[in-house]
C-alpha cells in the first residue's frame, strides 16, 4: 500500500457537518432500534432519550478534529493516505473515549478509570469498527476533493527511479518526466532525454512503488501518473474524460474524482 498517495480531503465545513450528522444518525439507529450488548434488557428511565445521546459522542469529535486537520492541510494543500489513516484512527479513539465518558456518567455509577476504559474499548467499541471505519472513510472520499499543487519548485529536483531488476535504475530531473503508465507488472515511463527527445522506458515495478519515487507527480487515473507541468487541457464529457499533455499526442484518461481538481488547476494557471 502506497501511504504517500494523495487522497481527497474534506475542506468544506458544510460537508464535514453532513458527515458528522450521517455517522451519528447511523450510530443512534443502531443503539435505539437494535440495542446491541443486551441493552434492551436494562430497565432504565428515559432509556431511548439517553441512547440518542450516543450520537453526540460521534458528532462532536468529527467537528472538533476538523479544526486540527485543517491546520495540517492548508499550509501545503497536500493530503496523503498516511494522514487519512492517522485522522481516522484518532477519530475512532476520540469517539470511543467520549462514548466511554458518556456511558459511565449516564448509564452507570462507576468511576472513570483508564483500566475500565480499555475494557470498554475492547468489548464495546472495537465491535463497531468494521462498520464505522469503512463508512467514515467512504463519506470522506465521497465529499472530499483533491487539490493539484503548482509543482514549479519541484521541476529541478533530481529523481532516482528504480525498478525491481538490478539494472533497472536511472536518474533524471523531475522536469524531464512527463507521465507513467502502469501495465500489469510493469510501468512505462515517458520522459525527455538530455537532448529533449521524447523517450520511453519500461521496467518491472508496481504503480505504487513508482508513485513513492515520484512524489511530486500527480495521479490522474488508477494507471497514470503525470507531471502537472505538462497539463495542457481537458477533453471529453462526464462519461469519458481525457487529459491532453504538452507535446504529447496520446490522450491520458482521467478518473472522475481527479477531474475537478485538474480543471481547477488549469483554470488557475496564467
Amino acid at each position: 500500500m502506497n501511504l504517500n498517495k494523495q487522497v481527497s480531503f474534506v475542506d468544506n465545513w458544510k460537508f464535514t457537518f453532513l458527515i458528522a450528522m450521517l455517522l451519528s444518525t447511523f450510530i443512534v439507529f443502531i443503539m435505539v432500534f437494535l440495542q446491541p450488548f443486551d441493552t434492551f434488557q436494562n430497565d432504565i428511565s428515559y432509556k431511548t432519550f439517553k441512547l440518542v445521546g450516543y450520537g453526540l459522542t460521534v458528532f462532536f469529535p468529527i467537528l472538533i478534529l476538523h479544526f486540527i486537520e485543517r491546520l495540517v492541510y492548508y499550509p501545503s494543500r497536500d493530503w496523503r493516505l498516511v494522514y487519512e489513516v492517522i485522522y481516522i484512527s484518532i477519530t475512532v479513539i476520540f469517539i470511543s473515549a467520549l462514548s466511554y465518558v458518556y456511558q459511565t456518567t449516564v448509564f452507570s455509577d462507576n468511576q472513570l478509570s483508564i483500566s475500565y476504559f480499555f475494557q470498554y474499548f475492547l468489548n464495546y467499541c472495537i465491535p463497531f469498527f468494521p462498520i464505522v471505519i469503512p463508512l467514515l472513510a467512504y463519506l470522506r472520499f465521497r465529499f472530499g476533493h483533491i487539490y493539484v499543487k503548482n509543482q514549479s519548485e519541484a521541476q529541478n529536483l533530481i529523481v532516482k527511479i528504480s525498478g525491481e531488476g538490478k539494472e533497472e535504475e536511472f536518474i533524471i530531473s523531475f522536469n524531464q518526466f512527463i507521465y507513467a503508465e502502469a501495465q500489469q507488472n510493469y510501468v512505462s515511463l515517458t520522459y525527455l532525454d538530455n537532448d529533449e527527445n521524447l523517450t520511453q522506458r519500461v521496467f518491472r515495478s508496481t504503480f505504487g512503488q513508482l508513485a513513492e519515487q515520484l512524489r511530486h507527480a500527480y495521479q490522474v487515473h488508477r494507471s497514470y501518473l503525470v507531471n502537472p507541468y505538462f497539463f495542457d487541457k481537458l477533453e471529453g464529457n462526464s462519461r469519458k474524460r481525457a487529459l491532453r499533455l504538452k507535446g504529447i499526442e496520446k490522450e491520458i484518461p482521467v478518473s472522475r474524482k481527479y477531474h475537478d481538481a485538474i480543471k481547477s488547476y488549469l483554470q488557475s494557471k496564467p
